[in-house]
C-alpha cells in the first residue's frame, strides 16, 4: 500500500515538473494579449489619429479644437488601459502608452489604408527575466488596383517585472521585417 502511495506522490512530482517546464518556453498571456492589440489593426477603439496642422499659414486651433483633441486623447488612454493596462508591472503602462510600439502597426494601418493581424506568435529565447518573440503579421493592402497580402516575420524583446513574470516592464519591436517600408510604397 505504502509502495503504491509512493508510485502515486513520485507521478504527480513528475507530471507537475514537466508541466512547469513546459511553461517555462511559452509567451505569457499578458504579452499574446497586448501584442494582439499592438499589431491588429485598423482598430479604432485604440487608434484614432487627430491631424492637426501647425506652421507658418495655418490657423492657431481655437479651444473647441483643442478640447477635442484632449478628449480624443484621454479616450484612447482609457480604451488602452482597459484593453491591456493589466498587462504591465506597477508605473509602466504610461511608459508604454509614449512608445512608438503602441502606435507603429495602427498607424500604418490609418496612413496607407491596410490591415495586420497576428498570424502567429513564438518564443525564439527567454533569458531571466527577458524573451526574444516572433510574431508573423499578416498584412493586406485593400488598393482599389491590386490587393496584396504579405506575412513579416517581426522580432520583439520584452522585460518583465522580476517578481511577477507574467507582469511586463517593457515592450520592443526589434525589427519588422521590412514593414514599414513594404506599407510606404502602397
Amino acid at each position: 500500500m505504502k509502495r503504491n502511495i509512493r508510485i502515486i506522490v513520485m507521478g504527480a512530482f513528475v507530471i507537475n515538473a514537466l508541466i512547469g517546464c513546459s511553461k517555462q518556453n511559452e509567451v505569457p498571456d499578458s504579452t499574446t494579449k497586448l501584442l494582439h492589440a499592438i499589431v491588429e489593426s485598423p482598430n479604432e477603439e485604440l487608434y484614432h489619429a487627430q491631424p492637426t496642422e501647425i506652421g507658418i499659414g495655418t490657423d492657431v486651433p481655437d479651444e473647441e479644437e483643442i478640447e477635442a483633441t484632449q478628449k480624443a486623447v484621454e479616450e484612447e488612454k482609457n480604451a488602452w488601459d482597459e484593453t491591456v493596462g493589466d498587462c504591465f508591472a506597477k508605473g509602466m503602462f504610461d511608459t508604454f502608452l509614449n512608445s512608438q510600439e503602441r502606435i507603429y502597426f495602427l498607424g500604418a494601418s490609418d496612413v496607407n489604408g491596410c490591415q495586420t493581424s497576428v498570424k502567429k506568435i513564438e518564443l525564439v529565447e527567454k533569458n531571466d527575466n527577458i524573451q526574444h518573440i516572433k510574431v508573423t503579421v499578416q498584412a493586406e493592402t485593400s488598393d482599389y488596383k491590386e490587393a496584396e497580402t504579405k506575412d513579416f516575420e517581426t522580432e520583439w524583446r520584452v522585460i518583465y517585472d522580476k517578481d511577477d513574470p507574467e507582469l511586463i516592464q517593457t515592450i520592443e519591436l526589434t525589427d519588422d521585417d521590412g514593414f514599414w517600408e513594404w506599407n510606404v510604397k502602397k
